[in-house]
Parts: structure tokens; C-alpha cells; sequence
């Protein structure tokens, strides 16, 4: 059997699935090989810091956060500083977005062959040769809402900021909510966002260039799970808010499926994100993947 690769943008319940499947197979699952922090985090862990992974999974137990880091030196040992190092393509190019070239993937990918995956960064290349022939690869796709939600609150964009965003969007024109977002690119961490859907919209020519902080978020989630969704079996596809869907995988669930929808922000920004949708010339894309959660 092969082993299992699980994508899906980033919060969308990948992490809770990668617990899961250490709960399957123990050691044998390594979590987000092309997380550009990667070998910070797990040098970090080598010194005995435990803490590792706070900020991205608030909601984890501390042995649950350490599943997603500690394979790494139980399966590779001081090792896995050196490939990290050398082959990684989000450490080599500096970057951490969803594009990245083909021939530096597999050369990265090679060294984990034989493991259990979870990645957020490889929605264009499910379909390729190397990645089908050596993964059983399954996708979850979430609600661009309320994964656009999330993104904001684990980025400690609280309420009354996110409120404040809101009132300039809507009262003071997009020429103040760019200068607002970009005051607010590397204090809240959302820099990879905008990169992302430029990076996206060069590589592919899908659409329209994004122009202000919705249209990046509606484009990098629209164009990247659109690929990703058409390169994969229908019943290897996971919707985040449907929990018999998850039962696709073939594994055994140890621990409630975690489900969080924010039915409030959805009905406040149904109009805008459609909206953006239709500007970016996406209306399309973004209404088929729509109905996955019909």
C-alpha cells in the first residue's frame, strides 16, 4: 500500500488530519516538509525547546504539536539538518508559496518517499508523475470564508482590528485598506498571502491580477484549490465541513473531527468575496468549488 499524502490550503484542518495519521502509523508521518521554518523549528526542538509550533496549532496538546516536528529526528536523526539544508526549496529560494520547480521538488521528495505526508504547499503538482506514483493523495478543501477567518485569528488579527479593516473597506475605499494591510505585512505574518497569489497569477495567467487584500485571498484560495481539486479522484477529496468525507481516508479517527464555521463572517462577506471573485475573473472557478459545500 502507499503511503498517504494529505494537501489542503493552508487552515483547512490539514494539521488535525496529520495527528491523525500519527495516530495510525506513528512515526512514519512527517508534517510539512516545505514549511519554510522547518529547520528552525526542529533546531529548535533539538535544544529541547518544546514549545515549537505554539503560534500555528494554539489548539493542540503539546504531544499533539510535537507529532507534527519530532518525526523528523526520529526517522532521520542529526541527518535531516543536512537534507533540509541542502534540498529545500523553501529554504534555497527563500520563499514560501505554492510555486516552486519541479525538478527541485523531486529531488527534495525523494528523501521522504516511503512516508506518510501532509503538505499545504503542492496543490499544482498533485497530478505530476512523481507525486502519484509514490503517494496515495487525498485533498480537503474548506469554505474560502471561514479559512480566511481562521487565517486572521491565528495571526492574532483580533476582532476589533479585524472590525477596524472592515469599516475602511467599506467606508474609505480600497486605497486605504492597501495602505492599511501593507502596515500590517509583517507584523500579523500574512506577507506569504499576497506573495502567493502574485506568484500564482505569474505562473498560471488564470484570471486577473489581484489589487487589494480580498482579491489576493480570494485568488490564491480560488486558483490553487482549483487545481488542486481537478487533479485528484472525486472520492479522495475531503470538505473540511462535511465529517463523512473524512472517512475517505483509510484510516481510524482517534479523536472527534474538529469542524469550526463562522457562520457571522459568511454572511458579511458572501457579497464582497463573490465580488472579488467576478473582478479577478474567476466567477467560474470560484462557484464550482463553491458547491462542494452545497
Amino acid at each position: 500500500m502507499k503511503p498517504i499524502l494529505i494537501c489542503g490550503y493552508p487552515r483547512s484542518g490539514t494539521s488535525y488530519l496529520a495527528v491523525q495519521l500519527w495516530k495510525n502509523f506513528g512515526k512514519k508521518i512527517l508534517s510539512e516538509p516545505l514549511y519554510i521554518n522547518l529547520l528552525i523549528e526542529l533546531q529548535q526542538l533539538k535544544r529541547g525547546n518544546e514549545k515549537v509550533g505554539n503560534i500555528a496549532h494554539p489548539y493542540f496538546s503539546k504531544q499533539e504539536r510535537l507529532a507534527l516536528l519530532l518525526p523528523y529526528l526520529e526517522n532521520f536523526g542529526d541527518k535531516i539538518f543536512e537534507i533540509v539544508r541542502k534540498y529545500s526549496p523553501s529554504i534555497l529560494l527563500n520563499k514560501h508559496t505554492f510555486i516552486y520547480p519541479y525538478e527541485m521538488l523531486v529531488k527534495y521528495f525523494e528523501h521522504f518517499k516511503g512516508y506518510h505526508i501532509k503538505e499545504v504547499r503542492l496543490h499544482l503538482y498533485l497530478g505530476d508523475s512523481f507525486f502519484k506514483e509514490n503517494w496515495d493523495i487525498y485533498f480537503i478543501i474548506r469554505h474560502p470564508i471561514d479559512v480566511f477567518m481562521s487565517i486572521l485569528k491565528v495571526n492574532k488579527f483580533g476582532k476589533g482590528k479585524f472590525h477596524k479593516l472592515w469599516y475602511l473597506i467599506k467606508n474609505l475605499g480600497r486605497k486605504v485598506e492597501n495602505f492599511y494591510i501593507n502596515s500590517l505585512k509583517t507584523s500579523f505574518n500574512i506577507w506569504w498571502l499576497i506573495d502567493s497569489a502574485t506568484e500564482l497569477y505569474y505562473a498560471t495567467g488564470i484570471g486577473s491580477p489581484p489589487k487589494t487584500f480580498i482579491e489576493y485571498f480570494v485568488y490564491a484560495w480560488t486558483v490553487s484549490n482549483y487545481i488542486a481539486v481537478n487533479s485528484v479522484p472525486e472520492n479522495h477529496i475531503i470538505v473540511y465541513e462535511k465529517p463523512k468525507t473524512y472517512y475517505r481516508l483509510p484510516i481510524k479517527f482517534y479523536d472527534p473531527i474538529r469542524v469550526k464555521i463562522y457562520p457571522k463572517a459568511r454572511e458579511d462577506l458572501q457579497y464582497e468575496f463573490e465580488r472579488a471573485a467576478k473582478r479577478l475573473n474567476l466567477e467560474n472557478e470560484y462557484n464550482y468549488l463553491l458547491k462542494f459545500f452545497d
